[in-house]
């Protein structure tokens, strides 16, 4: 419930446009969340940490080294 409130609210605001990043922490059916986050790039942290800080990054347009 919190999810869609936060996502309705982030939507409506000029502010927020372009820097919506849904991350996946754990696999979900985050369609049912919202229609919505299908179409945006999703990062995946499911697989590793590291993967996903770099995917991240790279969406943001700055490099990421791991440790």
């Amino acid at each position: 419930m919190w999810v869609k409130r936060e996502l309705l609210f982030a939507l409506q605001q000029n502010r927020f446009e372009n820097r919506i990043v849904p991350l996946l922490y754990q696999p979900c059916d985050y369609e049912r969340l919202s229609w919505t986050l299908s179409s945006f790039q999703i990062i995946n942290f499911t697989r590793t940490f590291d993967e996903g800080c770099r995917d991240l990054m790279r969406t943001w347009g700055v490099g990421y080294k791991s440790e």
